[in-house]
């Protein structure tokens, strides 16, 4: 359970973190949170793109400004780096892959609920995943 004190630390550090540092420091968070606090490297580009895409922006995305943006997220003690075993879609082999997570995924989200950019997306991918299952299951919207 989150404390008050600990949630409005988390907000102000994420706050912080989202004014000093440029552009794709802050997307990389805000990407995070929205995925659950977790993305495979190889992933996050993708989540990048999509997120971009959605707020209509054409930026290119070198991959050395993501791996930058992800060490600096470490140095400020947001997430976490780990190489872990990873199952492979088209076979049953495993192979390492690097693992991102936010330390504290629910005060990260809680903090970011205040940044536009977030929230619009977090209500247009909520709303697509629920349109998506509507569908499957021949339910009415809500």
């Amino acid at each position: 359970m989150i404390r008050i004190k600990d949630l409005e630390e988390m907000r102000v550090k994420v706050a912080a973190t989202l004014d000093r540092e440029q552009g794709i420091v802050g997307d990389v968070l805000r990407v995070l949170a929205i995925h659950h606090g977790a993305a495979w490297r190889s992933e996050l580009l993708t989540d990048l793109a999509k997120f971009y895409r959605f707020q209509l922006r054409q930026d290119a995305i070198a991959p050395l400004s993501v791996k930058s943006a992800v060490l600096r997220l470490k140095e400020l003690d947001l997430l976490t780096i780990e190489e872990r075993k990873r199952g492979s879609v088209t076979d049953s082999q495993t192979y390492l892959e690097t693992l991102i997570r936010l330390r504290d995924t629910e005060a990260v989200r809680n903090a970011l609920l205040s940044d536009s950019a977030f929230a619009r997306y977090w209500y247009h991918r909520q709303r697509t995943i629920q349109d998506a299952l509507s569908r499957e299951t021949g339910e009415a919207k809500p």
